[in-house]
């Protein structure tokens, strides 16, 4: 191959002739260094007075012999603190503190009907998140949701009455809401929910479907005997039923109450504030 022996062009910076590395035998050019490193040096005597001590003197000249030569490329890691003046390790970090576990409940598979037997059910995981819960035989529901919003439907001759403040999940979907006269409440939505109230008319019973066909029923009445100290005759006490989310569970139960009492009662019995509603408006461009 011929040489190329032309000359560097100075008017072009960014060009420059490629000069093949050469390689390095790190290991023949620290063997000299330690060699001569390990031989401890012998401080000239001199016949003049020295002010310096001996102590330091020895110290100062075993410094330099104690340290190897470096290799090209190497580079030294720096030396350990003392060990009174070590880091700590990294301190643990905080552990969130674990919820109590709720009390036991049964499944909805073990309970067919909501009673002074059996208050209480609770979902599963799966059957809180999916779908939609639907609730039939209601005619007046009240909400509320994380952000404490609270409002209420009731259905009536002439249509649905309002009160309170809607709450809509991002599809444009009621949270809790009626359609063709049943009570649904949007389960994909659920760790918006804090929890909700379902009225009945004392006359049908509750029902409660999900989405796998799984269902459940409310009792119509509570009598005197099952609930002591009602006062009255049998039948003076209706069911309604309650929906609590308890993390990411669904707890319902079947609550008795005096049949007398409209919604807006029943609202303030379970402590339903409801909120103003706000209309937001555009504001005015002059």
């Amino acid at each position: 191959m011929a040489l190329n022996r032309a000359a560097v062009r100075r008017d072009l910076p960014y060009l420059r002739r490629r000069v093949k590395p050469v390689a390095v035998d790190v290991a023949a050019a620290v063997a000299p260094a330690a060699e001569a490193s390990a031989a401890p040096s012998v401080p000239s005597t001199s016949g003049g007075l020295s002010l310096r001590p001996a102590a330091a003197t020895a110290a100062a000249a075993a410094a330099p012999a104690a340290r190897p030569a470096a290799a090209p490329g190497f580079r030294p890691a720096p030396a350990s603190a003392a060990p009174g003046s070590a880091r700590p390790a990294n301190p643990a970090r905080p552990v969130r503190p674990s919820l109590p576990e709720p009390f036991p409940a049964p499944p909805i598979g073990e309970v067919r009907e909501l009673g002074p037997e059996h208050p209480v059910l609770r979902l599963d995981a799966r059957r809180s998140a999916i779908g939609s819960l639907i609730v039939s035989g209601v005619h007046a529901i009240a909400w509320e949701s994380t952000d404490l919003v609270t409002g209420a439907l009731t259905l009536t001759s002439g249509g649905v009455d309002t009160a309170g403040t809607p709450v809509m999940t991002p599809g444009n979907r009621a949270l809790v809401g009626f359609d063709d006269g049943d009570a649904i409440v949007a389960l994909r939505h659920l760790r918006s929910l804090r929890r909700a109230l379902f009225i009945g008319n004392g006359s049908e019973p509750i029902g409660v479907q999900l989405f796998d066909g799984s269902h459940v029923s409310v009792a119509v009445t509570f009598t005197a005997s099952s609930e002591p100290g009602a006062g009255g005759a049998s039948g003076d006490r209706m069911s309604v039923l309650t929906l609590l989310r308890i993390g990411a569970l669904i707890e319902l139960r079947a609550e008795p109450v005096a049949r007398a009492l409209s919604p807006a009662e029943l609202h303030r019995e379970f402590g339903f504030q409801l909120t103003a509603r706000f209309d937001a408006r555009q504001p005015r461009t002059r």
